[in-house]
């Protein structure tokens, strides 16, 4: 568990591999960064606000033998709010190296001057069950973004619904579109999610589905006995604090939090 970050969750070098980190809450600054051979991690239930990016794969010197930035790594249930920059960033620092197979499941994606930072090779990397809403343009960047997109809800952003499987353009219905992006009862979003890959819980704890189908975006709608619904925010996460940690993952390898970040990051 790593929470109340300032300077952004690092997962660095090969030997950090076979990781779940959950319950994450960065603020400010950078988010996650993937970098320098880190894969086959897990990063599950992860509020990430107000970052330059929220998640950015970088390749640096540090670990020469590595020959890539980032590969099958998972997030799952991750909240992307007002990034500054990009949601997601494959960052040009400062080696060249691709990132690929990287997957984001049941993301909510709130508010980005630009989905996709491209400035690095990437490819095979995918997001599913997701929900964006209010990014300004797609992309910046001089190399392409080869992601592939399924089942994921578009909304109020400057361009068009990229093409796959079960992606839809309508308002997802949130609570409140500027503070709480749980679902409401008549939101498009409930029940489209496939099942083979869904998470058995939502971000707050809340199993899922909840009704006949998996909801799309980082939160489940919860139903009461009878049938109705409960709004709000619940328990959530309040992204308060200043502190910095270090967490470590299932695998014993350290994520470093840093404050110290390159200038051009």
């Amino acid at each position: 568990e790593a929470r109340n970050l300032s300077g952004g969750l690092y997962v660095r070098h090969r030997g950090v591999t076979n990781n779940t980190f959950v319950d994450n809450v960065v603020r400010g600054s950078l988010g996650i960064l993937v970098r320098d051979g880190a894969s086959n991690n897990t990063f599950r239930n992860t509020h990430i606000a107000d970052a330059r990016y929220a998640i950015i794969y970088m390749d640096t010197a540090e670990d020469d033998g590595a020959q890539f930035a980032g590969k099958n790594n998972l997030f799952v249930n991750t909240v992307m709010l007002r990034s500054t920059v990009c949601a997601i960033s494959f960052h040009d620092y400062d080696r060249e190296s691709p990132a690929f197979d990287n997957a984001i499941r049941h993301a909510t994606v709130v508010g980005a001057p630009h989905l996709f930072c491209g400035r690095r090779a990437n490819y095979g990397n995918t997001i599913s069950s997701s929900i964006i809403v209010d990014v300004a343009a797609y992309k910046e960047g001089d190399k392409p973004v080869d992601v592939a997109f399924d089942h994921t809800l578009f909304f109020n952003n400057g361009f068009a619904t990229p093409s796959g499987e079960g992606n839809v353009a309508l308002d997802p219905q949130f609570v409140d579109a500027a503070a709480d992006f749980h679902l409401t009862a008549t939101s498009p979003a409930l029940d489209l999610a496939p099942a083979a890959m869904a998470p058995p819980d939502d971000i707050d704890g809340v199993k899922r589905p909840q009704g006949p189908g998996f909801d799309l975006g980082a939160y489940e709608r919860v139903v009461l006995p009878g049938g109705g619904g409960a709004g709000g925010e619940g328990g959530g996460v309040h992204m308060g604090g200043n502190d910095t940690t270090t967490s470590s993952g299932g695998g014993g390898q350290t994520a470093e939090v840093r404050p110290d970040v390159p200038s051009d990051a």
